[in-house]
């Protein structure tokens, strides 16, 4: 029960970037990232560290502008990760 919630955190949080992508500019981008962070610190890990530097990357892009491409890899990232960890 807690991975499928996690991974369906993920995947908002994914949706929340993808969003970034197209210019809707929200604080659940914060929210987040914060959540993704202090996931990343109980976890750590090989993923958590992508986590981590999703998370870090996440506020840099609400604050500045990232490149799409970059943004894109992000959101791809957190979908896949959240979308095996709530179906298998």
């Amino acid at each position: 029960m807690g991975l499928k919630l996690l991974g369906a955190l993920d995947v908002l949080a994914g949706i929340t970037i993808a969003l970034l992508i197209f210019g809707i500019e929200s604080k659940f981008v914060l929210i987040f990232a914060c959540y993704l962070f202090v996931k990343a610190l109980f976890l750590f890990g090989g993923v958590s560290l992508v986590d981590l530097i999703v998370a870090v990357l996440m506020v840099y892009a609400y604050l500045n502008s990232l490149p799409t491409l970059v943004l894109s890899i992000m959101t791809f990232w957190l979908l896949q990760k959240g979308f095996i960890s709530m179906f298998t």
